[in-house]
C-alpha cells in the first residue's frame, strides 16, 4: 500500500505543510496542529466565566441552542457514532475546517476551526472542557477562546436508551457575538449557527 501526504497546519506561521501517512477510506480526519502552535493557543483563556455551565441549566444572557435528533438504534450504532464524535469527525463532516492538538478528543484538548460561510471564512479556537465517558452516554464540550468570532460554550453528546436500544445525538450550546464583526451581523451569526448544528446532527446518520 502506496503511503500519500497529509497536511499538517501551523497555526502559528499559517502555513502547510505534509507528511506521510497510509491512505484511508475513513471520513474525513481534522489536521494536526503542530507543537509550537498547540502551545501556543493553549495560553488563550476562555472568553467566558460560565465554564461547563452546558452540563445543566443554560446561563441567562446568552442564545441558547438545544436540540436532539435518533441516528439509530442499538450498541453498535451507538459504539460508531462514539467513535467518530470522539475523533473530531462530526466537525469535518460538518464541513467545517479542523486542527487539533491530539487525534482524540480529550479534556483541555484543543481545536482550531476554520468556518467557511459562502464569502466568510472565520477562524474559531476551542479547548475541551469537560469529557462524558459513561457506558450509555458519551460526549465533550468545548469552549470559545480569545480570538473566537462567539463568546460561550457547546455540547455534542451521544446517548443509548438501555430500553429502547435507541440512540440520540443532541446538541447544547450558549453564545452571543464575541467581536464587532458578529455583533453587526447578528441575525447573519445565528443563521450560520444554525446551519452548522443542523449539519452536526445529520453527520452521525447513516
Amino acid at each position: 500500500m502506496n503511503s500519500s501526504k497529509k497536511r499538517c497546519y501551523n497555526a502559528a506561521t499559517r502555513k502547510l505543510t505534509h507528511v506521510d501517512l497510509q491512505p484511508s477510506d475513513n471520513p474525513p480526519m481534522p489536521e494536526f496542529l503542530t507543537a509550537a502552535a498547540a502551545a501556543q493557543l493553549a495560553l488563550l483563556p476562555y472568553n467566558y466565566s460560565e465554564l461547563g455551565a452546558t452540563r445543566g441549566p443554560l446561563p441567562p444572557g446568552y442564545h441558547h441552542i438545544d436540540q436532539q435528533r435518533q441516528i439509530g438504534s442499538g450498541a453498535t450504532v451507538f459504539d460508531e457514532a462514539r467513535l467518530t464524535l470522539m475523533s473530531w469527525q462530526v466537525l469535518t463532516r460538518a464541513g467545517i475546517g479542523a486542527t487539533v492538538s491530539s487525534a482524540q478528543v480529550t479534556e483541555g484538548a484543543i481545536v482550531d476551526q476554520l468556518i467557511r460561510f459562502g464569502p466568510w471564512r472565520l477562524q474559531a479556537p476551542c479547548r475541551v472542557v469537560y469529557v462524558i465517558d459513561e457506558e450509555h452516554r458519551c460526549g465533550f464540550a468545548y469552549g470559545a477562546l480569545q480570538g473566537h468570532p462567539e463568546i460561550g460554550e457547546e455540547l455534542f453528546v451521544i446517548s443509548r436508551d438501555p430500553g429502547s436500544e435507541s440512540v440520540t445525538f443532541q446538541i447544547r450550546s450558549f453564545s452571543r457575538a464575541g467581536n464587532r464583526l458578529t455583533r453587526l451581523g447578528g441575525p447573519v451569526s445565528r443563521r450560520v449557527q444554525r446551519h452548522f448544528v443542523g449539519r452536526y446532527l445529520r453527520s452521525l446518520v447513516g
